[in-house]
């Protein structure tokens, strides 16, 4: 017979959560309590969802009449629709059914077998299940370069390592999976890779060997140029580095290119275009450096901050006319940029230059009254751990919000909190970090339906109605950790609605005392916080242990071959 829709439901979310139980447990769950994250997937995960499986086919919950080929092509053919929609989630969900189902093994050397995978990996992606998704294109890649999707298997391997960080081991992972010797592309991709390794551990040398065996045909020969280029400059070989830049920048004419180029070339050529009018400008050549920043296109992002560059050139070259047009167009075109500030200094250098000194004196006054506020502010900020925690959470939107807003014509917020956010640039590595924390978050809220939902599996395996009753215990940990969850937002809210309140006192004058007091409320509520924040980790650790014994129990001494804290 076949599953009912409701157990089908409950099986495909518990085959997800296990199939994806690489980024939840063995990436996540543990990290923080015994170190370090396991630096590859496990095979764990695929012997306990294997066991699930194999055992529902057993019980005649998977029938073996639907595992036919037709029936394999209109699965893919639904999961292909789903995902080419951009509905990755419920594309997932119908890929994971062909990946892993018993039914469907017979048919893994099928062409559509193999793109439900590589499509499964994608998906994947898009939701932010890194881990499981280079799980799933290491099987596409251990079937060989005679494989139809080998090829973008790699090249979306390498795709995700980027974006998932920890690039030496992600080479390691790809070079071991062969074959020997690689074709061209993937010898390319796989030397992108390794060089981008090297370079942001800061083994130059290392890196520009592998950027330099890059061909012409790969996607990343500009990449590398131009990152050969920037280490050339951090050297001091400022000749070698504008040869590097060069050769990506002098590329285009009549639309003809030396090189392969997709749509991340033009980014790339923006920053060659300015980097040439740094080394320029670091030579001592005004004239140089003017061309150079001239040639970044007027619909670039980069577009401001070329003029204010080129203006300093120009300012230092003695060219100070060329340097105030300049400064008048980054100022009538960019009104809000975040160099309109630094223009203003610069212009006031300018007039020092002139020996027009009361212009300058006046500049650098109004400077200082603008800017006193922001430096009071970074002072209140850097005394409160909450004020600090705010900030972070504020400036992972205030990009977006800052393009909509000026998408729309809108002027800026002028208060200090609003200036300083302006000025700030965060380091990417951050946005990273608090993704993953974030997808945490989002993994470990989902994580705690899995002991429930795989003993209701096993229940229908061994012919029972209800799951036992371990797995409502195990949810007891789940429902605490989610009321302290709850708790830490609300108090989050509190401490983002106090600073609002002193912020808005402050503009309205209020008087120091009263504001004194709330600011030490405020540093005393960050403790608080704090305290909470680690009292729900230790909760969430609980809670991954209890699911770790309630599942194991769940299933009996046969269903799941496995141990979860093993994924």
């Amino acid at each position: 017979m076949t599953l009912a829709w409701g157990v089908r439901v409950r099986a495909v979310t518990a085959i997800c959560l296990l199939a994806g139980g690489v980024s939840v447990f063995g990436l996540h769950g543990f990290a923080a309590a015994q170190g370090d994250a396991p630096d590859g997937p496990t095979v764990a995960g695929d012997a306990v969802l294997r066991g699930y499986l194999d055992a529902l086919a057993k019980k005649r919950l998977l029938a073996a009449e639907t595992g036919s080929l037709p029936a394999l092509k209109k699965l893919v053919q639904a999961g292909e629709r789903l995902y080419l929609d951009g509905r990755h989630d419920a594309a997932a969900l119908v890929l994971f059914e062909v990946a892993e189902s018993p039914r469907f093994r017979d048919f893994a050397d099928e062409t559509e077998f193999r793109g439900a995978e590589y499509m499964l990996a994608r998906s994947l992606t898009k939701l932010g299940a890194l881990e499981t998704a280079m799980r799933y294109l290491e099987r596409v890649l251990r079937r060989g370069e005679k494989d139809p999707y080998f090829g973008p298997a790699y090249r979306a391997f390498v795709d995700v390592a980027l974006e998932r960080g920890r690039l030496d081991d992600a080479a390691e992972r790809l070079a071991a999976l062969g074959p020997t010797p690689l074709p061209e592309d993937a010898a390319n991709e796989l030397h992108y890779l390794r060089g981008r390794a090297h370079f942001d551990a800061g083994r130059g040398e290392s890196a520009a060997k592998e950027f330099a065996a890059i061909t012409k045909t790969n996607r990343f020969y500009a990449n590398g140029q131009y990152l050969r280029g920037v280490m050339a400059a951090r050297d001091g070989d400022l000749k070698r580095a504008e040869g590097h830049f060069c050769a990506i920048a002098a590329e285009g004419k009549n639309n003809t290119y030396s090189f392969y180029v997709d749509q991340r070339y033009f980014e790339v050529k923006d920053l060659a275009q300015l980097a040439l009018g740094r080394v320029a400008h670091e030579g001592g050549r005004s004239e140089d450096a003017f061309y150079y920043y001239f040639q970044v296109p007027q619909d670039s992002e980069r577009v401001a901050e070329a003029m204010f560059e080129s203006a300093y050139a120009m300012y230092e070259g003695g060219d100070y006319e060329t340097a105030v047009d300049l400064l008048d167009q980054l100022e009538a075109r960019f009104p809000e940029s975040a160099f309109v500030d630094e223009a203003k200094l610069l212009r006031g250098y300018i007039h020092l230059g002139r020996c027009e000194f009361e212009k300058a004196d006046k500049l650098f006054v109004g400077f200082h009254r603008r800017f006193q506020p922001v430096l009071d502010e970074v002072d209140r900020i850097l005394e409160s751990p909450a004020r600090q925690e705010g900030l972070f959470e504020t400036l992972l939107v205030e990009a977006q919000y800052d393009a909509e807003r000026r998408a729309k014509g809108e002027k800026g917020d002028a208060s200090a909190p609003s200036t300083l956010l302006a000025m700030l640039r965060v380091d990417p590595e951050f946005y990273a970090l608090h993704a993953d924390v974030r997808t945490l978050d989002a993994e470990a809220a989902r994580a705690g339906r899995l002991a429930v939902e795989l003993g209701a599996l096993a229940a229908r395996v061994d012919g029972k109605d209800a799951p036992k009753p371990a797995a409502k215990d195990e949810q007891v940990a789940w429902d605490e950790a989610a009321e302290l969850r709850g708790d830490l937002e609300s108090a989050r809210a509190v401490v983002r609605s106090l600073g609002e309140q002193l912020d808005a006192m402050r503009r309205s004058k209020a008087s120091p005392g009263e504001i004194r007091e709330l600011d030490v409320a405020l540093v005393e509520l960050g403790g608080r916080l704090a305290k909470l924040e680690r009292a729900v980790g230790r909760k969430a650790g609980e809670a991954f242990a209890d699911a770790d014994v309630a599942a194991v129990d769940a299933t009996g001494d046969g269903a799941s071959g496995g141990d979860l804290t093993a994924l």
